[in-house]
């Protein structure tokens, strides 16, 4: 992980401290990061929802910014299949992708 990856999760995790400690922030809550691919201004294009995770455990912080993508939500059915791109099985009866 280089060091602009992991500056990048430390202040992710010290904005879930404060929240933390303001009373904003639970453990189980859902947080959205905007942050960019790499250093430098123009490269804001990445978002990832995370689920908190309690913060004194430093211990046992996984790295937010240092993990591959995931893949693609997009949901494109067509006649040809009946798999969605995120290699969900589409329901029929409702249509809806099931992720979990």
């Amino acid at each position: 992980m280089s060091e602009w990856t992991a500056d990048v999760d430390r202040r992710i995790y010290k904005g879930i401290e404060v929240g933390f400690n303001r009373n904003f922030l639970k453990p189980g809550n859902s947080v959205v990061i905007v942050t960019g691919w790499k250093p430098g201004t123009g490269s804001t294009n990445t978002m990832r929802i995370i689920t908190v995770q309690d913060v004194r455990l430093k211990d046992q912080l996984a790295p937010i910014t240092g993990i591959s993508s995931v893949p693609s939500f997009n949901v494109m059915p067509n006649e040809f299949s009946t798999v969605s791109s995120a290699g969900t099985e589409i329901n029929e009866e409702d249509s809806v992708p099931r992720f979990f």
